[in-house]
């Protein structure tokens, strides 16, 4: 069969490349916990690679520079890099002052923060019930959310629950679409 002249060519579709994420936890339970098994649930729908790290736990500054040495081992294989970390105990002024430390060491070398206030266990609690209720502690916040807890899994909460993910899932709605943003 002979061409008439014209040529045919395909349009490649390049798929976007996929935003490699490190994520640099406070502790080694409750964030890695939650956050893990939510990257290997919905790392497709996140499009995104995402590496979850657990922490030792220490001051701001201490968790940040801990993220900052990650970094610069693994800078050449992720996009981003964040640092997930609680910021209780800011009614003292030492306290207040390293977390402004923590926050210029992570502006200074690019690394984001996903501050929890007072603790991560806010967010558990958002799976349950809207507050706008200011919490002194990461004590007053579990003792909320463990009523909260009681009443749909019949057990107590505990931070070291390897399916604190799997428990809240039912709860909310992942489905989102960058294409959806305007």
């Amino acid at each position: 069969m002979k061409s008439r002249g014209r040529k045919h060519s395909r349009k490649s579709q390049k798929r976007p490349a996929r935003k490699r994420v490190f994520i640099f936890c406070e502790g080694q339970e409750t964030e890695y916990n939650y956050i893990h098994k939510l990257k290997i649930e919905d790392e497709i729908k996140l499009k995104s690679t995402v590496r979850v790290q657990k922490g030792k736990g220490g001051s701001r500054q201490q968790i940040v520079q801990d993220a900052v040495k990650k970094k610069t081992r693994f800078e050449n294989d992720f996009d981003e890099f964040w640092c997930v970390m609680d910021v209780e105990r800011l009614q003292s002024q030492e306290h207040r002052e390293d977390l402004n430390k923590a926050i210029q060491i992570a502006n200074d070398h690019k690394i984001s923060l996903f501050l929890s206030n007072p603790t991560f266990e806010v967010w558990l609690l958002s799976h349950f019930i809207r507050s706008s209720q200011n919490f002194n502690d990461c004590d007053a916040v579990i003792i909320e959310l463990n009523k909260q807890w009681q009443n749909a899994f019949n057990l107590d909460y505990s931070k070291n629950d390897n399916n604190i993910f799997h428990r809240l899932k039912s709860r909310f709605d992942f489905t989102c679409d960058s294409s959806d943003a305007k």
